[in-house]
C-alpha cells in the first residue's frame, strides 16, 4: 500500500472511531452512575464489528452482518450479549441516517439479520439457588468476613445480605449512595432508582443486615458519609484503589473514594461461589432464589410480583415456574364459621 493509501485509510478510520463515539454520546443518558462502563460496552461492540468486516459503513449490507453474527457465535458468546451487540450496531445506523451520511444510508443492514431476542433468563446461570446451595455460599462468605482486618469480605457479606434481603436488582444494590440509605432503630430505609429510572423508598427490617451494613461502616470509617451527597455506599478495597485515591488520580462522580462497580462485585462473589462449591454461579440468581422462597412462603405469585416491583405478572412467572406449595389461608375461617358447636 502506497503512503496516500495509507493515509486515506487512516483518516477513515479516524472518522469512523469518532463518529462512533458520537453515537455513544447521543444515545446514553450521561448523568447514569455507569455511564462509563455503558459507553466502553457500546463502544466496543460496534467497532469489533467494523474490525472484522473492516468496510465503511456505506458499504454494509445485510451479509457482512449475519457474517458478524457467525464470528461472536464462534467466540461461544452467549445469546443475549450477541443480540445486545447486534442491537447496538443496529442504533449505530439508525443514528447515522440522522446525520450528513443519510443521503448513503437507505436502510438498516442490521434489520434483515437480526435474530430474535433470547427468552429472558433462558440460561442455567439465571436460575434460582436451591436452599442447600444458598446456605453454602451464605456461610462461606459470612466465615470470610469474621475478621475485622479482611475489609473487601466484611463489604461483600454486607452486600451478600442487601442481595438476598430485598431481591434487587444488580445495579440497583450496587449503585446505592450514602444519600440513598437511612438507618433507624429497627429498620434500613434505602431510596433505590429502580427499573425505568424511578426512585422508591423500600424498608428492610432484619437486624442482620442492619448489623452487617453498620460494621462495613464503622470498620470502613464511614459511618459518618450516611446521608451525604455524591459519595458511594459500597467502595473498592483493594490496594490499587487506594493508590490511585491518594494519588488524585480517579475520575468518579461518586466522590473521591473508588466506587465499587458491578463488575467487580461479580467476579468478587463468583470466586465465593466457587470455593463454596456451586458451579455456573451468576449474581442475578439472588433475585431469582428470592423470588422462588417469597412464592414459596406466601404461596402467591401475587405476593412475589409485588416484592419483585414486576408491572407484569407475566415477568413474575418467569422468576417462578411452580409453587411447591399454596398456603392454606383459609381452612381456619371456614371451620370457625360453619363447625357444629355454632348452632
Amino acid at each position: 500500500m502506497n503512503n496516500s493509501k495509507a493515509l486515506a485509510k487512516i483518516q477513515l478510520n479516524t472518522e469512523l472511531h469518532t463518529s462512533i463515539k458520537r453515537w455513544t454520546w447521543a444515545t446514553t443518558d450521561q448523568t447514569l452512575i455507569r455511564v462509563k462502563d455503558i459507553n466502553r460496552d457500546k463502544t466496543r461492540a460496534v467497532q469489533s464489528f467494523f474490525d472484522v468486516v473492516a468496510k465503511q459503513p456505506d458499504q454494509i449490507n445485510s451479509q457482512d452482518v449475519l457474517e458478524w453474527q457467525r464470528h461472536l457465535k464462534e467466540r461461544d458468546l452467549s445469546e443475549r450479549y450477541i443480540y445486545a451487540s447486534l442491537s447496538h450496531l443496529s442504533s449505530y445506523f439508525e443514528w447515522l441516517k440522522k446525520t450528513e451520511l443519510a443521503p448513503f444510508l437507505k436502510i438498516n443492514p442490521v434489520h434483515s439479520a437480526m435474530p430474535k431476542p433470547p427468552k429472558k433468563y433462558n440460561s442455567p446461570k439465571a436460575k434460582s439457588l436451591t436452599d442447600e446451595e444458598l446456605t453454602k455460599l451464605w456461610l462461606y462468605v459470612e466465615k470470610q468476613a469474621e475478621m475485622d482486618e479482611n475489609l473487601i469480605a466484611v463489604r461483600d457479606y454486607a452486600i451478600f445480605r442487601f442481595f438476598t434481603a430485598t431481591g434487587m436488582r444488580r445495579e440497583e444494590v450496587i449503585n446505592l449512595g450514602t444519600e440513598d440509605i437511612r438507618i433507624e432503630e429497627n429498620q434500613i430505609l434505602i431510596h433505590a432508582r429502580v427499573k425505568g429510572g424511578n426512585y422508591e423508598w423500600r424498608t428492610i427490617n432484619d437486624e442482620e443486615v442492619k448489623s452487617a451494613l453498620e460494621r462495613y461502616l464503622r470498620l470502613t470509617k464511614r459511618k459518618s458519609t450516611i446521608g451525604q451527597k455524591g459519595r458511594a455506599l459500597w467502595i473498592r478495597l483493594d490496594r490499587a484503589a487506594e493508590a490511585a485515591a491518594l494519588d488524585h488520580r480517579i475520575d468518579n462522580p461518586r466522590g473521591d473514594e473508588s466506587r465499587l462497580s458491578s463488575h467487580s462485585y461479580d467476579r468478587q462473589i463468583k470466586k465465593y461461589a466457587e470455593a463454596a462449591g456451586i458451579g455456573h454461579f451468576h449474581i442475578h440468581q439472588f433475585r431469582h432464589t428470592f423470588a422462588r422462597i417469597v412464592a414459596e412462603e406466601s404461596g402467591s405469585i401475587i405476593e412475589a410480583q409485588e416484592a419483585l416491583g414486576h408491572k407484569d405478572l407475566q415477568t413474575t412467572q418467569i422468576y417462578i415456574n411452580r409453587i411447591k406449595f399454596k398456603k392454606d389461608k383459609h381452612s381456619h375461617s371456614v371451620r370457625d364459621r360453619i363447625k357444629p358447636e355454632n348452632y
